[in-house]
């Protein structure tokens, strides 16, 4: 009918529409010209269109077969229908496109078309067409699950080939994280993606595998031993040794399995994963290697080839409940047949109930619960649960794993819809961490014991060296003030002071850095004055410069304020430890400069900068990564010539790490160097009136000048140490203060008892003393009715240096903690103001 002669008119017409009327599905012919316009349709193709007759698919599509096809898939389509005419003897074609109904729904149709060639209209396709849409999404929704499903097991390796045709060695890179997180990944990837089995082969050998394992994996990836391999057992894998970027060598191990491709063609899947410490293991112990020979072997699928690691595998749909196994247990009768679907939730449910371990009941059935499963999976691809499972008499530890099937970022929810589920043993790894972990338990509590010893033993050592340190620089002061002192011995005790000191500042130093590294330094957060801080260490740098002939400047911010929340005594203890650097190695003539300056507020925290500028000796670019290491030391000889212990600046580095800061320095070997400390501190609610400052700067001024008098004051003073006691006794002499001695701290209760309320000015307590401490002896006195118990000056006076130290004293209710060797000075300014503020003189 369709012949060269046909044409359509009133002969012709009546048949062509019975046929239409008869056909089960769409029919239509056209002219294959440029316009390809549309001849006849029958009222079955209309349907399919949403079109009531002829004219609205005019209307609708322009009576043209373009206009039929979905424009975006239009060309794809023209060209296929081309290529099969052309090649096709019988002129028959097969496609599949999408078209777009009247009511704007756009479906699926397939088009079976015959080209003829006829006299009255040149080319003419009559074609067959049926709507396949729900047949469509059918199978893309069964292609998707299964496809889900791969990609969630796909998760534990690092890279899957695919292999499409072994006879025409058609190459896929399924996924293709080649290399990890390596710097060569990318790379071999984009050259993998081009080329065939055999060059990728080669490819990957040459560049990522061990050169140790080159020629025998080359051998075991031909394609002959694979397809070999393969016509025994459906899957087996590989271990190979490869290179990593760091240079280390690891295990890595290659899954194949055979696949049935479209059109009987034979393909293979590679799947590439890190097994370095299953394979080292395997290689201490033969049963774990055969044991998982023989579980490789039982493996008959793609699925099942990327679950190896698992004893059953499920899928889960977490809208629906549905899940599905897609590999079960055959050791286990109770796990569900592959291929049934159940209720995921009742069926997890019942097996925690049955078979997890009533401690860990709550947690397994927290870990299935959907919404926790989705917020787990937003941040993490894959998420486990370890248990302790029964079976009958049997007792193991097992692990229930879940990966998203798709990740959120994939989706346009950004939320996970279903997830692969894996059961796997774990109890031979789980029982040896718990040994493991007893041991390390074990080693700490032995740790915590030895820093324990280690700081009774600093404490230790602190207060017996500073002890006799105390005698020394003691007796060298008061020998000082000798009036008949010969000149030539001046000068021996101003250097054996000088030596005491520095050997104290070095037992300081060692005694800092201990502490800091055993974590043991604590950082304060207390109001201090900003500007009574940086006087401080003006008065002490100034005074360091003039003595050497240096220039100092110091310039402040005018945003700096006075009232700050940190540590002063350890922001103190940085800058003077830079700025005595700076000093230290700064030549006659040179100069130090010191500059204090906001950077950024932020609410109530303030970063500030402290930057120190000198023109000394410099450091080298080599030695400047080693400048922060304990006891380093550019030029060895610096020891002799600055007095340097190589501590200074370590301690200081820990310090303003310990606050929360960063150091950083910038020197060059003879021409200076500079150090830039950034810290932020909290800005105190309370501020100092600017304007009241010199007011009360210069009435603190006029105090000091009108020192109060300490001469005939009364001082109990509790120290066992005779020769300290003699020495402290000599010291208050010289202000003419009255002293009377307790040789411990239960002596000095009985004394300040016995005497009565007022007879004593102040107290200065030792603390470590035999019969009774000073704390004690401090608490004792405090808790005494003696009318003066509660307000009578206590001191403390001692060898006991560190943090904790002080906040013990404060806490037994003592006014004041002063560290041996005591300074004089420092000792009559604090008796001055804690007897004037008791007196109100």
């Amino acid at each position: 009918m369709f012949g060269k002669r046909f044409q359509l008119n009133e002969e012709t017409l009546p048949v062509v529409e019975e046929i239409g009327r008869h056909m089960p599905g769409g029919f239509f012919l056209y002219r294959a010209s440029a316009e390809e316009e549309l001849l006849y349709i029958n009222q079955a193709a209309l349907a399919i269109y949403g079109c009531a007759d002829p004219e609205e698919f005019r209307e609708l599509t322009g009576g043209t077969f373009r206009g039929m096809v979905y424009a975006q898939d239009y060309e794809e389509i023209s060209s296929a229908i081309r290529e099969q005419i052309e090649k096709n003897e019988g002129k028959l074609d097969y496609v599949e496109y999408r078209i777009v109904r009247k009511d704007g729904a756009v479906r699926w149709v397939n088009d079976h078309g015959h080209y003829t060639e006829t006299d009255a209209y040149g080319g003419l396709f009559y074609v067959f067409i049926s709507a396949i849409t729900e047949k469509r999404e059918q199978m893309e929704n069964v292609m998707a699950v299964r496809q889900a499903v791969i990609e969630a097991l796909s998760e534990s390796y690092h890279t899957v080939w695919l292999i499409n045709d072994v006879e025409t060695e058609s190459f896929s890179l399924y996924r293709g994280d080649v290399a990890g997180d390596t710097a060569h990944a990318a790379p071999i990837r984009e050259a993998l993606k081009k080329m065939k089995y055999s060059q990728a082969k080669e490819f990957y050998i040459r560049t990522t595998v061990a050169e140790s394992d080159r020629e025998r994996l080359g051998k075991e990836l031909s394609l002959e031993v694979i397809v070999s391999r393969l016509e025994e057992r459906p899957q087996y894998n590989v271990n190979y040794l490869r290179r990593m970027d760091d240079g280390s060598e690891r295990y890595f191990r290659i899954e194949f399995a055979r696949l049935n491709m479209p059109g009987g063609k034979t393909g293979v899947v590679c799947g590439f994963k890190d097994v370095d410490a299953e394979v080292r293991q395997e290689q201490e112990t033969e049963k774990v290697h055969r044991d998982e020979e023989k579980h490789r072997r039982e493996l008959n699928s793609m699925i099942t080839a990327m679950a190896s690691d698992y004893r059953s595998v499920y899928h889960v749909d977490l809208d629906t409940d549905d899940a599905v196994c897609y590999r079960a247990d055959p050791g286990d009768p109770e796990h569900m047949t592959e291929g049934v679907h159940f209720p995921f939730h009742e069926m997890f449910r019942q097996y925690c109930e049955k078979h997890v371990d009533e401690n860990d009941r709550e947690g397994f059935l927290s870990f299935i619960d959907p919404d926790n499963i989705r917020s787990a999976l937003e941040a993490e691809k894959i998420i486990a649960y370890r248990y302790l499972a029964h079976r009958g008499e049997e007792e193991y530890y097992e692990m229930l794993r879940m990966a998203g099937v798709r990740h959120p970022a994939d989706r346009d929810d950004h939320i996970v819809h279903a997830v692969g589920i894996g059961f796997t043993v774990i109890d031979a790894e789980t029982r040896r961490a718990i040994e493991q972990n007893r041991t390390l338990q074990t080693a700490l509590a032995a740790a915590k014991e030895a820093n324990r010893a280690k700081t009774a033993f600093l404490s230790n050592m602190s207060h017996e060296i500073r002890t006799p340190m105390n005698a020394i620089i003691g007796l060298n002061n008061l020998a000082m003030h000798h009036p008949a002192l010969p000149e030539e011995t001046r000068e021996q005790l101003e250097k054996i002071g000088v030596s005491a000191r520095h050997l104290l500042s070095i037992i300081n130093d060692i005694l800092d850095m201990s502490r800091i590294e055993s974590g043991r330094m604590s950082i304060k957060s207390e109001e201090f004055s900003f500007q009574e801080l940086l006087q401080q260490v003006d008065t002490i740098i100034s005074g360091q410069c003039r003595d050497k002939g240096l220039v100092y400047e110091c310039r402040v911010g005018e945003e700096i304020r006075d009232l700050y929340i940190g540590d002063n005594i350890k922001l103190r203890q940085i800058l003077i430890n830079i700025l005595g650097n700076a000093v230290k190695f700064t030549p006659e003539g040179g100069k130090v400069t010191f500059t204090v300056e906001m950077l950024t507020r932020m609410g109530s925290n303030v970063t500030l900068r402290f930057t120190i500028r000198d023109t000394g000796i410099g450091m080298s670019p080599e030695y400047l990564p080693k400048l922060f290491d304990t006891f380093s030391q550019e030029d060895a000889s610096a020891a002799n010539r600055y007095g340097s212990t190589g501590l200074g600046m370590p301690i200081t580095k820990s310090l303003v790490e310990l606050m929360n800061g960063r150091i950083e320095v910038e020197s060059e070997k003879g021409a200076g160097t500079t150090f830039t400390v950034t810290l932020t501190l909290k800005e105190a609610k309370r501020q100092e009136d600017k304007e009241d400052v010199p007011a009360k700067e210069a009435s603190a001024q006029e105090n000091r000048q009108q020192s109060f008098d300490l001469k005939g004051r009364r001082i109990l003073l509790a120290e066992d140490v005779d020769i300290n006691a003699q020495i402290m006794m000599m010291v208050l002499g010289t202000r003419e203060m009255e002293v009377e001695h307790a040789e411990n701290g239960q002596a000095a209760v009985e004394q300040y008892l016995r005497h009565g309320a007022g007879y004593y000015d102040a107290i200065l307590m030792d603390m470590r003393m035999p019969v009774m401490d000073g704390l004690t002896a401090a608490r004792t006195i405090r808790a005494s009715d003696q009318a003066d118990a509660a307000s009578i000056p206590i001191i403390a006076l001692t060898a006991n240096a560190f943090d904790e130290d002080v906040q013990r004293s404060m806490q037994a209710g003592l006014n004041a903690h002063l560290s041996k060797p005591v300074e004089p000075e420092v000792l009559f300014e604090t008796l001055e103001a804690l007897i004037g503020e008791r007196t109100g003189a």
